[in-house]
């Protein structure tokens, strides 16, 4: 198995142009290409996180859940990518094993549903103080800060009751951060190897004009400095 968590767009506006909402037959080729590349973990979107992307009701993110559902493989593990609870709950009350929350898990009914349903967590650095995903947080040390914050959220977590063995954490590369200091992220990715599994997502991103290697060379990267999944666009 690659350490790959493969993305899956079921959306109109991805900031990458592969959204398949409403398109059967993209979303079966996306299997496909996840198979032939030997991809495990599939992450399920159903809200654009891209910067300037629009609102969606809860009513819609739900609809767009329930119309993968319904083509959902059953050669995956998925990975449900969302900050609504109530989306989350809907996943893995339909054998989805992970809440991944960009929010950062700031939400009390994102905390209350991942103790309820026990599910695996991906946790992923969000500054506590900024109101949206994508305000920028100017940092001193954003090597050290990230780490710290993390780590901090993830003991606040563990305190709650989550287990230490459920919680994956994420540096968060592209939200909230100037393109330099997502750069200086992935560069020193190796920096955040801790007790918890490491996910690390910078596909498609724009900060990568910053940094000169080729796909394949960012994917050894990450593999080398012990990332347990990067989280990468299917590409057919």
């Amino acid at each position: 198995m690659e350490p790959i968590l493969g993305i899956i767009n079921v959306t109109q506006d991805s900031f990458s142009g592969d959204g398949i909402l409403g398109n059967d037959i993209k979303l079966f080729k996306k299997f496909e290409v996840a198979k032939k590349n030997n991809v495990k973990i599939l992450d399920i979107g159903c809200v654009s996180t891209k910067p300037g992307f629009s609102e969606v009701s809860l009513i819609n993110e739900q609809d767009r859940l329930y119309s993968f559902l319904i083509n959902k493989s059953p050669d995956f593990t998925y990975s449900i990518d969302t900050m609504n609870s109530s989306i989350a709950k809907i996943a893995i009350d339909n054998n989805f094993s992970i809440i991944n929350d960009v929010g950062g898990f700031v939400s009390n009914k994102m905390v209350e549903t991942a103790l309820i349903t026990r599910a695996n967590i991906i946790l992923v650095h969000r500054n506590q103080d900024t109101k949206t995903l994508h305000e920028k947080t100017k940092f001193k040390d954003v090597l050290n800060q990230v780490k710290e914050e993390l780590l901090a959220k993830a003991s606040e977590l563990e305190n709650l009751g989550i287990k230490k063995e459920n919680i994956a954490i994420d540096p968060g590369l592209g939200f909230g951060k100037e393109m330099d200091d997502s750069a200086t992220l992935l560069k020193n990715i190796d920096q955040f190897n801790t007790e918890y599994p490491l996910i690390v997502g910078y596909s498609k991103k724009k900060f990568l004009q910053l940094i000169s290697l080729s796909n394949e060379e960012l994917y050894n990267h990450c593999k080398n400095s012990g990332v347990s999944l990067i989280r990468l666009h299917l590409n057919d």
